[in-house]
């Protein structure tokens, strides 16, 4: 961080006090004290909507086991599933097992596409030597400078993206939610388009896993090669980069001042 070290010691209290309103013990008994990042909007000010938790030991998260372990606790059910993410509900809280993995807390936060989402904490399990119980700790802390500049001038900007077309419509929603300054999100929404322009679409395919890449349904059950034929004439189908899992789009508070 380009800020004092007092500055950043209160920032890194600050968000793992924000981390420790994830029901941590829950968490644990279905994940068997595997290694998570969780990043993202829940780290930010204000009751979050959600938990995106990550695997943190370059290994996805067993769904197959996840369910099972939801299935015998009746204070817990699964919300939904999706490529991205399997969504569960956790007494009052919903937690989001995401498929997208990078090998560190670090990596992870840098490839969100927006500033206010780049930041994260490592919980890894450990075992206490007097009564035997395990327990999730934090055990690094992260925030990117975007990040701080963001908080600093209370405005969230866009970063950059492999999937633009989910950052677009993202831009319009932090719109709505007040997490841009006046008109400072027209500027991220140009960023954007640029980046849109720039990337392109290998195939139908590569275009499908943009749209699906923000989890809101837009696929589901329905045609979307005219959708797909509007970016054709467009010039936007080219070569693209390797696909990659895009990381489960972040919820704020958005009432909650950065």
């Amino acid at each position: 961080m380009y800020i004092t070290a007092a500055a950043e010691e209160q920032v890194v209290k600050q968000l793992a006090s924000r981390a420790t309103r994830l029901d941590t013990q829950a968490v644990l008994k279905i994940l068997d004290g595997k290694r998570i990042f969780l990043a993202g909007g829940a780290l930010m000010p204000g009751a979050p909507n959600d938990y995106d938790l990550y695997p943190g030991d370059g290994q996805p998260f067993n769904h197959v086991g996840i369910r099972h372990v939801i299935s015998n606790n009746p204070k817990a059910r699964i919300v939904c599933e999706t490529g991205n993410a399997l969504t569960v509900r956790i007494d009052d809280q919903t937690v989001q097992f995401c498929s997208f993995m990078k090998t560190s807390l670090q990596d992870l936060c840098d490839s969100f596409d927006f500033a206010h989402c780049q930041a994260g904490v490592t919980f890894e399990a450990f075992r206490d030597e007097d009564d035997g119980t395990s327990c999730y700790r934090i055990t690094d802390v992260y925030a990117s400078e975007n990040w701080v500049q963001a908080k600093l001038q209370e405005s969230t900007f866009y970063t950059g993206s492999e999937y633009p077309l989910g950052a677009l419509l993202r831009v319009l929603k932090y719109e709505k939610r007040g997490l841009f300054i006046g008109k400072s999100w027209m500027d991220s929404v140009f960023h954007v388009l640029r980046d849109l322009m720039n990337r392109g679409f290998r195939d139908r395919d590569d275009f499908r896993r943009q749209l699906e890449s923000i989890d809101l349904g837009i696929t589901d059950g329905g045609n979307m090669d005219w959708l797909y034929e509007v970016f054709d004439l467009n010039g936007l189908v080219k070569s693209s980069p390797t696909d990659e899992r895009q990381p489960s789009d972040c919820v704020e508070n958005p009432d909650a001042p950065f």
